[in-house]
Parts: structure tokens; sequence; C-alpha cells
């Protein structure tokens, strides 16, 4: 079994990593001398200790156990190669995973995580970083947890572009203290990327579709971060898909003044932004064999098995029908389990019961805005298109999620791009009522 020994020299290396970063940032953050990098530095060491945190757990707690450690291993290969035979490292880096294993079988190598598209993705995403670590499983983690920094504070800055600086303070705690999103989203994980990708996806997007900046470095970032969530995880683009044409729906309408015009043109632009949607979820629909429409209903019911297998902290929808019409009918159950479960009573492990506690607190808020503005919560809503498309991108993803995951600690992981937009979404709605 391969496994992972830290040592001193490790710890030293992470902090050597750490203390240069900090002062980066802070020489940007007092050359730049805004109000909008405040939480700048608070937020990197969040995230530091997010991941250092992650990589403890995995370590000692689960003893070289997880997808994590089989990355690092095939991105250690690779690092290795690199500094053996620089043109095999750069034939494996471009080669597809079907190629790959051809080319390592002929050099005498193996890596794992090189049997299927995504994992081969991954590994070769994460080998300059660990090129860049020193090899080490700490220096990998260090940098991801700064590359989910990244996305994290493009997140913040648009919420604050939302709401105003005087609401930073919460926007901050929303974005880096969730501790599901601090822990899952930090450490050497596809989530984390992932995570961050949505995130710097959402900031363009705004960018182009909100403060109509249309340029070509915008537009250059969203199909690079959506290039890299369809290659990990195609199911988060193809959500991401639609919420780009609801925010791009409600932007026309609201730019449009005159009543009669916005009348007369509302069937024309819904079909026209439900068929360029479409057009485009059937292209990626396509292009991916995983999402295939005629084996996405085998593949839930084989996620079902799977998760289920895992034992633990197990959930369960009832009896499935596993057609169109019978998920559909899970709606609810679905939304339920990824928005406001596990309940306290289901936790069995310490991680499950943090994450009760964030349902919790969710269910909580949710209720107290409900009680207080009664149904003026979509009232506040219309105004920002945005989270129009957020509100329905939680919809469609919770439902998603909660029918595929079957398991706490899977769901946990999974549900990590709708944690902070459903706290931002009830904490919008309140700060407009007041």
């Amino acid at each position: 079994m391969f496994r992972i020994e830290l040592g001193p020299l490790e710890l030293i290396q992470w902090l050597a990593y750490l203390t240069i970063g900090a002062l980066i940032l802070y020489v940007y953050k007092y050359l730049n001398n805004d109000k909008q990098f405040t939480y700048l530095l608070p937020g990197y060491f969040a995230k530091s200790i997010g991941g250092f945190i992650f990589t403890m757990f995995y370590v000692f707690y689960y003893d070289g156990e997880g997808d994590t450690f089989f990355y690092y291993e095939g991105s250690l290969k690779l690092a290795n190669i690199f500094w053996q035979s620089p043109k095999f490292y750069f034939d494996l880096m471009i080669a597809n995973s079907h190629d790959a294993q051809a080319i390592l079988k002929n050099g005498n190598e193996f890596i794992q995580m090189s049997a299927t598209e995504e994992e081969w993705f991954m590994v070769r995403l994460i080998s300059p970083l660990t090129i860049l670590g020193l090899r080490t499983y700490l220096g990998v983690t260090f940098f991801m947890s700064f590359i989910s920094f990244l996305g994290s504070y493009k997140i913040y800055q648009l919420m604050i572009n939302i709401m105003g600086q005087e609401r930073k303070k919460l926007i901050f705690i929303i974005n880096f203290l969730i501790p599901s999103v601090l822990f899952w989203g930090s450490g050497l994980l596809k989530d984390t990327i992932t995570l961050s990708c949505f995130y710097f996806f959402l900031f363009f997007m705004y960018q182009i579709l909100i403060l109509g900046k249309i340029r070509l470095r915008n537009i250059f970032f969203i199909l690079l971060f959506g290039l890299i969530i369809f290659q990990l995880k195609a199911y988060i683009l193809i959500c991401l898909i639609l919420w780009f044409f609801v925010v791009l729906f409600f932007v026309f309408i609201k730019k449009s003044k005159n009543p009669i015009v916005k009348f007369l043109m509302l069937p024309y632009l819904l079909v026209f932004v439900i068929g360029t949607g479409y057009s485009g979820l059937q292209l990626l629909l396509v292009k991916s064999d995983e999402y295939k429409s005629e084996l996405i209903l085998s593949k839930i019911e084989g996620y079902q098995s799977y998760h289920q297998s895992l034992g633990g902290s197990v959930y369960n929808l009832g009896q499935v029908e596993y057609t169109e019409i019978g998920l559909l009918k899970k709606f609810p159950q679905a939304l339920n389990v990824s928005l406001f479960r596990p309940y306290p009573w289901e936790s069995n492990t310490f991680m499950v019961l943090i994450n009760s506690m964030e349902s919790m607190i969710l269910l909580f808020f949710l209720f107290y805005v409900l009680f207080k503005f009664k149904f003026s919560f979509f009232k506040e809503l219309k105004n920002s298109p945005f989270l129009i498309g957020a509100f329905i991108f939680i919809l469609i993803f919770s439902f998603f999620i909660g029918i595929t995951s079957y398991n706490f600690g899977a769901l946990s992981r999974f549900k990590l791009p709708i944690d902070a937009f459903s706290f931002f979404i009830l904490y919008y709605i309140y700060v407009q009522k007041k």
C-alpha cells in the first residue's frame, strides 16, 4: 500500500510556503490599499489551515486510504518522470488516458489513476503542483489550498459587488468559514479544483452578463474554467449552462423599459434562450460518454448501490423507480436531503455532525426569512437576475446530487457548489427587506 510519511521537514516546508504566500499577499494588499482586500489574508490563512487539517485527518485517521492519495501517487510518478525525462513527461501530459496506458507500458511505468479520462486529467492537472511542492503531499496540498483561496476570493468579490462593502464580514464568513466547504474544498481532491473553477466561472459570467464587460479576456476564462469543470465533473457544467441562460433571459427582460415591447419580445426571447441552452446541453451530452441520456438512468441506479455499499452514514429516499417520471417524483425528498439533512439524530460521525449543524442553521434561517417576510421572498429575488439563476441552479443541482449520493459523506462533498449560495440568497433577501 502507498503510504505517506509526514515529518518535521514537510512541516517546515509547509510553514515556509505559508509565510512566503502571506508576505506576497500583504505586499499586494499594501500596494492596492483597497477596502475589498480587508479579508485577503484571513481568507488565505483560513484556506491554508483547512488544507492542513484535511491532510492531518487523511494521513492519521484514514491511514493512507482515499482518492486523495491515489491522485498524489499518480502525480508523484509524473513529477519523477519530469526530472528523469522531460520529453517522456510532456508526451504523457498531452496524451489521453488510452494513449497514456500504452506510453506508460512502453516506459515500464504504471499509474493507477490513468484508467479513465477524469482521473487521468486530474493527475496531469496536479502534477505541476507536485513539482512546485517539491514532491511532498503537504506541499501539493498547500498549492491546492491556494487555488481554493483564489476561487473563494473571486466569489467573495462578486457577492460584495451585489451587496456592498458594509456586508463584507458576513459575506467573508459565508465564503470562507463554512466548515464542510473549508475541509472538503481545500485539500487534494477533485472537489477543490471544480469548486474553485466553478467560482471563477461565475465571476467572469457576472462580469459579462451583469456588468456588461464583454471582453475577450472574460470570454476566454469562462471557456477555460468551463473546460476544466467538464473534464472533471461534467454535471456541474450542465447545471452552470442552465444558470447562464437563465441570467441572460432575465437580464434582457430587466433592461427592456417599455412594457409593450417587453410583452412582445418575451416569447421570442424565451424560445431563443431555451433553444440555445438546449442545443448547448445536447452538444455537451453527445461529447461526454458518461452523461449520455441513454446511460444516465442506469448510472443513477448504480450510484445508489455503490454509495450505500460504502456503509457509514447512508440514507435512502424510499422506493425509487428509475425512469424520468419516477425520479421526478422524488424531487421533494432529494431537495430536502441535499439542503437540510443529515438531521442531528442521523449523525454517527464527527464530520456528519458538523454537516448536520450547517443544515440546521440553513433550515432555521430559511424558516426565519419565510416567517418574517412571507411571500416577498421571490419579490426580492426578481430584482437580481444573477440570484434568480442561482436559485434555480440550487434547486436542480440539489435534486441531482440528492438522487445520486445515498451517503451523507459523499453528499457533503458533492454539495459544495451550493453551500455558500444557499446562505447568501437568504442573507440577500433578509438585507433587502431590512
